[in-house]
């Protein structure tokens, strides 16, 4: 049985498009096969704070946002289906805190598409070496981006990676195939 994918944006432009303008165009990412889940903004926000750990900056205690993260990702893996969530803020991780944001996504197939205004298209964060190329996705956005822009953007990306799925079992099935006609004869 194939992974269930996680399709994360992590900005980190727009920074004003959040999770909750993602859920507006939900039927948008439905129509390529992925589900934008009811994730309050609030949740999401507090799990950027902790895995960030940026609590004191945000005059809160490390007992108010702890745990948030970890809370988000076990309802994820409760979903049947493949997913998008967004949290431009995750875009500020270093390559440790990032490694803490992947952990708690073990055994999904993460995806992560960063946005990019024209003019910051060759400053890639550090952490994005903790991906293999092929997820993650680079895309570029206009200043002042509407949220529509956003669930474009994704679901793009989401099409391109099915589309690389399935180039990927053409080619897996191809080798079977041509293996069986050169086995000899019994």
């Amino acid at each position: 049985m194939a992974k269930k994918k996680l399709f994360l944006h992590v900005g980190p432009e727009p920074r004003a498009l959040t999770h909750a303008d993602l859920s507006q165009h939900r039927a948008l990412l439905a129509g390529a096969g992925c589900l934008v889940p009811e994730i309050a903004q609030p949740a999401l926000d507090a799990a950027a704070t902790e895995m960030l750990r940026n609590h004191r900056a945000r005059g809160l205690s490390r007992r108010e946002v702890e745990g948030a993260w970890a809370g988000i990702t076990r309802g994820l893996w409760r979903l049947d289906a493949d997913m998008a969530i967004a949290q431009p803020q995750f875009a500020e991780a270093d390559v440790d805190q990032f490694a803490l944001i992947l952990d708690h996504l073990a055994g999904l197939d993460v995806h992560v598409m960063l946005l990019l205004r024209a003019d910051e298209v060759g400053t890639i964060p550090a952490w994005s070496r903790l991906l293999p190329a092929p997820r993650l996705h680079v895309r570029e956005i206009e200043e002042g981006a509407a949220p529509i822009d956003l669930a474009e953007a994704l679901t793009g990306v989401v099409w391109a990676v099915r589309r690389e799925d399935e180039q990927g079992r053409t080619s897996r099935l191809r080798a079977i195939t041509q293996r069986r006609r050169t086995l000899p004869a019994a």
